[in-house]
């Protein structure tokens, strides 16, 4: 077990894919951006062609971060793999975070159903991985080297808590505009569960007897996860239907006057069912250990959790709720010039970023410059290249640039002495293509999408004009 304890095992399992913000891509109308934000055009008539297609090339990436109390041991977690704790705090309180949030498009397809209304009409598959877990550096210390603790009582040192959460989304997308101003958009997707794990220990506490080299330490709380940590089932990482979910997204978007631009979306409202091998760990034990040498007690530690904590789970299914989020961008553009600020709240934990995006457009040239704030209270600098014509788009970038060169160097070099401060990797690409007629608007065109001898109202305006001559 490399990374020597359970939970950090747990993290690796569900942060396989990759993981992404992605905030530069956001209002830069291409086909990621329309799947993400659902009521963002992707086409133009006059200059795209009819149908957008990433030819099974996954537009995403990797994005990871971990900050706390304890940064020079994340460091070396990161770079080397190992648990390095010699000069970590002992009478710290506060948790040390890792957090992913990943989102990478594996199949994106999308067409423009009519000029008139811009109707747009798109499939997508995506693989998400959403993960914030919380460890104190107590919980480092006993699993490395306990006896670095002085001879005493320490109470609620292993009070940690956290989740992981990974699946397939199948969507499907649609937008379409009401008038000239407003538009709106929804993605309506079901959900294939990979992997879910959450951790809660509400009490626990350590007696250090340094003399004797004897500890025994008591922890209650609760494990629960759809899979062993030492023996994953690389079958959930194929779509299927043991683990369902549905979910719901809406957005609209609205040019005011003046030139600014809003965009708002509830993203991601949905729910999984886990009823493929749901563990439950229940536990409220103490694990002793007698005539122990620090460089051995780590090891017998985590095998006391595996054969006593972890020996008899419960089968109980369950439903939780998957990551969803309230966005808003604001935007006014300035010939090439390109502002827009994003702040995104996650609806079910603290997480949340305020992200402001410079971007820099020429001819089929775009350079963007991202400073992110996390309401972890982390800074984060960030940039993207991209190319982008009419009917073809290629674009690769970092949401954390520095950051992500320092860790590249750590790992590299194994030298955890490299860099200072929070532990953070981020890396994303993609590469969409348009193909098919040229979509035309002008009277003389030989064929106007969309346009019949009878008037089709869209879907929206029939929804909203329609309530409009009931109340009348």
């Amino acid at each position: 077990m490399r990374l020597r304890f359970i939970l950090l095992q747990s993290l690796i399992v569900l942060s396989q894919i990759g993981f992404a913000q992605q905030w530069a891509l956001y209002n830069t109308n291409t086909l990621f951006d329309s799947f993400e934000n659902p009521s963002q055009r992707s086409f133009f008539p006059d200059s795209s062609r009819r149908y957008a297609f990433n030819f099974f090339i996954p537009n995403g990436g990797l994005t990871a971060k971990g900050n706390g109390p304890a940064d020079l041991t994340i460091r070396n977690l990161f770079y080397t793999g190992n648990l390095q704790t010699t000069d970590i705090g002992l009478s710290e309180t506060r948790r040390n975070n890792f957090i992913i949030d990943q989102n990478t498009y594996l199949f994106m397809f999308r067409m423009l159903r009519s000029v008139r209304y811009n109707r747009e009409f798109g499939l997508s598959w995506q693989v998400r991985s959403d993960l914030d877990y919380q460890l104190t550096n107590q919980t480092f210390v006993v699993l490395n080297n306990y006896q670095q603790f002085s001879t005493g009582l320490y109470d609620n040192v292993f009070n940690d808590k956290g989740y992981g959460i990974s699946y397939h989304q199948f969507s499907l997308s649609y937008r379409e505009n009401y008038n000239r101003r407003l538009a709106f958009g929804a993605k309506l997707s079901y959900l294939s569960g990979i992997g879910y794990s959450k951790l809660s220990i509400q009490e626990s506490d350590v007696r250090i007897n340094r003399e004797a080299r004897s500890l025994d330490a008591r922890i209650k709380g609760y494990y629960r996860s759809n899979f062993l940590a030492n023996n994953f089932d690389k079958q959930l990482l194929v779509p299927h239907i043991r683990n369902p979910g549905f979910a719901l997204s809406l957005s609209a978007n609205y040019k005011m006057h003046g030139g600014w631009y809003v965009l708002g979306n509830l993203k991601d409202l949905g729910l999984i069912y886990w009823k493929r091998t749901p563990y439950l760990f229940q536990f409220d034990q103490t694990i002793s250990l007698n005539n122990t040498s620090g460089n051995n007690a780590g090891s017998k530690i985590r095998k006391q959790i595996e054969d006593d904590i972890l020996d008899k789970p419960s089968f109980d299914k369950f439903i939780t709720p998957i990551n969803s989020k309230a966005e808003l961008l604001i935007n006014k553009d300035f010939n090439n010039y390109q502002p827009n600020l994003i702040i995104s709240k996650s609806l079910l934990n603290r997480q949340g970023y305020i992200a402001m995006v410079n971007t820099y457009r020429r001819n089929v040239f775009n350079a963007s410059l991202t400073t992110g704030y996390s309401f972890r209270h982390t800074l984060e600098i960030g940039g993207q290249l991209m190319l982008k014509s009419p009917n073809a788009e290629f674009y690769l970038g970092s949401d954390n640039f520095f950051k992500s060169i320092n860790t590249a160097k750590g790992v590299a070099k194994n030298d955890a002495s490299i860099g200072k401060g929070y532990t953070a990797a981020s890396a994303y690409l993609g590469f969409t293509i348009k193909f098919g007629p040229t979509l035309e608007r002008r009277p003389n065109a030989n064929t106007i999408p969309g346009i019949k001898s009878v008037f089709v109202p869209g879907f929206f305006d029939k929804l909203f004009r329609k309530k409009k001559r009931r109340k009348a």
